[in-house]
């Protein structure tokens, strides 16, 4: 006997197995994302920080989380503090999704033509707020 929940996970009474299929995009920015993991310190050659095994597994877990959504990653790059970035754009709009070794230092920086236009700590209000902005800034937004 089967049972799906909400969040896309199926449950059996042998074993757990997701459910969503990998956008090809997604699937390519997640083994980009993996090769992070073996930059060696100062790979930037200005000090950077060796990405955290922490930032690229919640890195790679939003690329499946987006997937879900329909949406794909426009640029996944690490960051000197060893952090993971994710891109996604929509004409001049874009967010930025910085992951962090540190939970509270994970965030969100929205902006369009290029100007900030605001920040706030990756949750799972926020998260959904902002990726409805970027996808239907009308508010015309499906729910999802």
């Amino acid at each position: 006997m089967t049972y799906s929940a909400n969040i896309g996970l199926k449950y059996s009474n042998s074993s757990v197995q997701q459910s969503f299929t990998l956008s090809e995009v997604n699937n390519k920015q997640i083994g980009l994302i993996r090769s992070f993991g073996s930059l060696g310190p100062n790979w930037d050659s200005y000090g950077a920080n060796i990405p955290s095994s922490k930032a690229i597994s919640k890195a790679i877990s939003f690329a499946k989380y987006l997937s879900d959504k329909g949406i794909d990653i426009f640029f996944a790059a690490p960051t000197p503090d060893g952090d993971i970035l994710v891109e996604l754009t929509n004409g001049g709009a874009s967010l930025e999704f910085v992951f962090s070794s540190l939970d509270d230092d994970d965030k969100i920086i929205g902006s369009f033509n290029n100007e900030e236009h605001c920040e706030a700590a990756i949750n799972d209000t926020t998260k959904q707020a902002y990726l409805k902005w970027l996808i239907c800034p009308n508010g015309g937004c499906p729910d999802f």
